[in-house]
């Protein structure tokens, strides 16, 4: 690590303890610790006002790979879009997971499913 971003980090995680407090009180998620599909799923899923959302979404999409004989608790970004194509892109997504929740409340913002789309990409790309 270099020290610039030794030195950027430290600023990062202070500005986050400033503005979340003591990090004792802080959430813990128990995550996903093999399956980053189910990672990005969640943590952008999870932009909205209750996380119950996010479980349902989870839940569904774990199921249907369950249903082709494959463990979602195990998908990379590879094993996602695959799902992504065989649903027909995102909108075929949403249905799948039952969500069409949008990134923001702008009408035109993007389906949280097209959020999620891009970040496989870009994270399978890299």
């Amino acid at each position: 690590m270099t020290t610039e971003f030794a030195a950027e980090s430290e600023r990062l995680t202070e500005a986050c303890r400033t503005i979340f407090g003591d990090p004792a009180t802080w959430i813990t998620a128990n995550g996903y610790p093999n399956s980053l599909a189910l990672c990005v799923i969640d943590s952008l899923w999870s932009t909205g006002p209750t996380y119950g959302a996010v479980e349902n979404v989870v839940a569904r999409y774990a199921a249907h790979r369950r249903l082709n004989r494959e463990d979602a608790h195990q998908d990379g970004t590879e094993e996602l879009l695959r799902v992504f194509k065989d649903e027909g892109g995102s909108d075929g997504f949403a249905d799948l997971v039952k969500n069409h929740n949008r990134a923001y409340s702008d009408k035109r913002a993007p389906l949280k499913a097209e959020v999620v789309y891009q970040a496989a990409l870009a994270l399978h790309g890299c």
